[in-house]
């Protein structure tokens, strides 16, 4: 057998071994058992109602979902403003709405900054609340409700509020990530403002080289601190929800703190 001979079957033996390796992606595992626990572990001071959903948004079939009451839906604060978002980039998208710079400007506001006015702007201009609820249950978020505009307190003392859930949020996530909701143009548009979210008080506070897509809600008057993140590792791509309400604010900061960190050290 010649040297180039032996040479070609030593480069295919090696590259035909390499294929049989698992890569270190699949090697990571995303243990449903510990998550569990930590999460019970977090959050067990908070008080109050709250609920946890973490996902690994590259394989459906991996969630893992914790709350200490049987409450549906949850007050959503701030976090109903990505549906909001999600209204108006599909009537942008069917021509229903232009994108003028003013709509840019208002969408970048209303998930960079959490502002209520740019909110509430673009409710008017999606044409109210059932507009945005139709179009969020179109997609698939069934438990998603828009009641009341931002900032309206007589309303919220007569028990008119905005809700949505765990599993709603982490489902917007995931479709937004993969391109599942308006297509690779628009949802690229939503996740570069949630990548551009300028609250990291909650989940990511203590989360380093990691690209993060969030959005916050917090209601301190009725005791609300919510959280919903996408978390993109060098391995893995997974996403938490945390809604409390009733709680008391210290221990409910402390606790997505605490989850946010040790999360990642188990799931990166």
């Amino acid at each position: 057998m010649t040297h180039k001979v032996k040479l070609n079957l030593s480069i295919i033996f090696t590259l035909c071994f390499l294929t049989f390796i698992p890569s270190t992606v699949n090697a990571k595992t995303f243990n449903q058992n510990m998550i569990k626990s930590t999460i019970k572990k977090d959050m067990k001071n908070v008080g109050g109602s709250w609920a946890v959903q973490v996902n690994n948004v590259e394989t459906p079939m991996q969630n893992v979902s914790v709350q200490n009451t049987k409450i549906k839906r949850y007050r959503s604060a701030s976090t109903i403003k990505v549906y909001i978002m999600l209204a108006t980039y599909y009537q942008v998208q069917n021509k229903t709405i232009k994108l003028t710079p003013v709509i840019k400007q208002n969408l970048a506001r209303m998930i960079k900054y959490s502002d209520n006015n740019a909110a509430n702007y673009l409710i008017r201009k999606n044409g109210g609340f059932s507009k945005i609820n139709k179009i969020s249950h179109k997609f698939g978020f069934k438990h998603t409700s828009l009641k009341r505009f931002m900032l309206n307190n007589k309303a919220l003392a007569n028990g008119i509020d905005n809700y949505t859930t765990p599993q709603d949020l982490s489902l917007f996530l995931k479709k937004v990530y993969h391109k599942e909701l308006l297509g690779k143009t628009y949802d690229n548009k939503m996740l570069y403002l949630l990548n551009h979210c300028q609250n990291h008080s909650k989940l990511p506070r203590y989360i380093k080289n990691t690209k993060v897509f969030n959005k916050t809600g917090e209601l301190p008057v009725k005791g609300v601190q919510n959280d919903a993140a996408i978390f993109k590792t060098k391995y893995h791509v997974y996403s938490v929800v945390v809604m409390s309400q009733k709680g008391n604010q210290y221990y409910q900061y402390h606790a997505m703190n605490q989850l946010g960190k040790h999360l990642h050290k188990i799931i990166k």
